[in-house]
């Protein structure tokens, strides 16, 4: 059976009314992350365990779908990571949780994130 999929290369991709946004970051525990991959948007790390995706580009109306995985957690087997809030403003937040199942600031694990969301230039 395969494995986890992978997130590579990160990118972001527009469809037919439809844009796609995937990235991948390093947690760095309190600060920014280190690495980030993608393009169209930014991350901040503003509370504990908490990251900001800011979409940079203003092409979205209404999200579709969205998912986060965490990647490379051998220090952290059982760490998670989730979609947070995502909010009108074309932000959202990933929350990274601890092997002890509470949100936590991790130093090392990649997140990946796969965010669509419906062009501008159509209505619902």
């Amino acid at each position: 059976m395969p494995g986890p999929r992978r997130m590579y290369p990160a990118a972001r991709e527009k469809s037919p009314g439809l844009n796609i946004y995937r990235g991948t970051f390093v947690t760095a525990n309190t600060s920014a992350p280190s690495v980030i991959t993608g393009s169209g948007f930014t991350v901040s790390a503003p509370s504990t365990g908490t990251y900001t995706i800011t979409i940079t580009d203003g092409l979205w109306t209404s999200r579709v779908s969205a998912r986060a995985e965490i990647q490379d957690a051998s220090a952290n087997s059982t760490a998670r990571a989730r979609i947070g809030t995502i909010n009108s403003d074309g932000t959202f937040t990933i929350i990274t949780s601890s092997s002890a199942g509470t949100d936590a600031n991790l130093t090392g694990p990649t997140v990946s994130f796969e965010f669509c969301v419906r062009n501008t230039g159509l209505t619902k």
